[in-house]
């Protein structure tokens, strides 16, 4: 069985996918309109990881569909390294935390896109 890791960078702002037989493909982070950024998905067509993209956001208000929304967006590095600032230190409280008996699974980050396979 095949399986995929996809890696949020904020040191070096790179979004970076893992694949389990070793390949991997590089994706800067920078602005860029969300339809470009979609177009980023190729590269998972490139490691042969076919996903479906849902195209209708989820969790805000008149929602425009991913590949419509041409408005250039922004990535800010400072608030991007804050946000994975953010999560270790919620890491480092997790840890440090009382025992829990079941599953523990590591700090996750959910966007508003739903990917499936």
């Amino acid at each position: 069985m095949r399986t995929f890791e996809i890696r949020f960078d904020f040191i070096d702002h790179q979004l970076r996918i893992l694949t389990s037989d070793g390949k991997s493909q590089i994706i800067e982070l920078k602005p860029r309109s969300v339809p470009s950024s979609i177009g980023s998905s190729k590269t998972l067509e490139e490691l042969n990881l076919p996903v479906t993209i849902h195209m209708m956001p989820n969790e805000i208000e008149n929602p425009i569909l991913f590949d419509q929304d041409e408005e250039p967006r922004s990535y800010d590095r400072e608030y991007a390294i804050g946000f994975g600032a953010s999560c270790c230190r919620a890491i480092g409280c997790l840890k440090n935390s009382a025992p829990v008996c079941g599953k523990c699974s590591p700090v996750h980050f959910f966007g508003a896109a739903l990917i499936s396979r």
